[in-house]
């Protein structure tokens, strides 16, 4: 079998040398060669004439294929000091967005063929670019599943510590914040700096919310820089008006220039005190800002918050809660509690 197989290739190399065999045709019968006869010297020069061949229609998913399998089954040195970075080369080439290839095609291709992809910097921002792709069109679980990758090989100690904290809240995004407390356990150093494990807990305080952990997120977030505004925004998505007042009565925001997530604080904190009916707060709040919302476009919601006894109806706190400003004080982390729910929803 192995002369046969010998003597078949060497038919098609002949024939692709003299011109009788070309192109597509060449391919066909290098592939049923291939799938006849696999692991050896044979399948060795069917591989280089496919990539040869390939290569000169510019058939970059035929190039790849064969390149890769040369590559991850063969001794590659024997094919010159150029040729794992021509197919680095190539596989960049394929990934440029410049080439409209569409986006879950891009990311299958690197997928296929990461192990191809440059060392270093060059490598990181190819990974780096094609996961902000993804996750910028909403497609947040092929972007963790890239980011990970980068995470446990390819990332060195201190680059490891951003990137666990980006890429675990992609799972959260993606309605999966159990995957996403995972990667935070798999990829904890006790020898990170203060801001990365401080970013990590806010992923993971996250998490835990949308499991319904929310008693182990609030604690998680205790020693976290900006900590009452965080816990403040996981009461008030929760609804724990009873929280959400303790949380945020000592840290009201002072003087009166109030900007919009000033503002944001204050009807929050209203809000949940008329929905304890707690009507001696609302007027000592009514009394203490009263003139700083006085001509402001949420005057009215405020008015009508701290106004007289009953005049905030359910109707009129569902009104309310939409007027609210859109700055929450949590930053991104509002953002990705918010975009988790929708998540979790759909």
């Amino acid at each position: 079998m192995a002369l046969r197989m010998d003597a078949r290739l060497s038919d098609i190399e002949a024939e692709v040398a003299n011109g009788s065999l070309r192109g597509d045709a060449a391919l066909k019968r290098l592939t049923a060669l291939r799938y006849a006869w696999r692991g050896d010297v044979i399948e060795e020069r069917a591989l280089q004439l496919s990539y040869r061949l390939s290569t000169e229609q510019g058939d970059l998913r035929g190039t790849m294929a064969t390149g890769v399998t040369l590559f991850r089954f063969f001794d590659s040195t024997k094919r010159g000091a150029d040729f794992l970075p021509t197919l680095q080369a190539k596989l960049a080439e394929a990934l440029d967005p410049a080439r409209k290839l569409p986006l879950e095609q891009a990311a299958g291709l690197y997928w296929d063929y990461r192990d191809l992809s440059p060392s270093g910097a060059e490598g990181d921002l190819l990974v780096s670019r094609l996961a902000e792709r993804l996750q910028t069109a909403g497609i947040y679980g092929r972007a963790a599943d890239l980011l990970e990758y980068q995470l446990f090989n390819r990332a060195g100690d201190l680059a490891r510590g951003p990137l666990s904290a980006r890429v675990s809240g992609l799972p959260i995004l993606a309605g999966r914040p159990d995957r996403a407390l995972d990667l935070l356990k798999r990829s904890n150093d006790p020898s990170f700096p203060d801001a990365m494990i401080f970013a990590r807990k806010r992923v993971e305080a996250a998490a835990l919310t949308q499991i319904g952990r929310v008693p182990e997120a609030l604690a998680v977030l205790q020693d976290v820089p900006g900590s009452p505004a965080l816990r403040a925004e996981i009461l008030w998505k929760k609804r724990d008006w009873n929280g959400l007042v303790a949380e945020t009565a000592g840290g009201l925001p002072r003087g009166k220039g109030l900007s919009e997530v000033d503002q944001a604080v204050v009807l929050r904190h209203a809000i949940s005190l008329a929905m304890l009916g707690r009507e001696g707060a609302l007027a000592a709040l009514r009394g203490r800002y009263e003139a700083s919302f006085r001509g402001g476009k949420t005057a009215a919601v405020f008015d009508m918050l701290t106004g007289p006894p009953g005049s905030a109806d359910p109707e009129a706190l569902a009104k309310a809660m939409a007027a609210i400003p859109g700055g929450s004080p949590a930053g991104d982390f509002a953002t990705l509690l918010d975009q988790a729910l929708i998540a979790a929803k759909s």
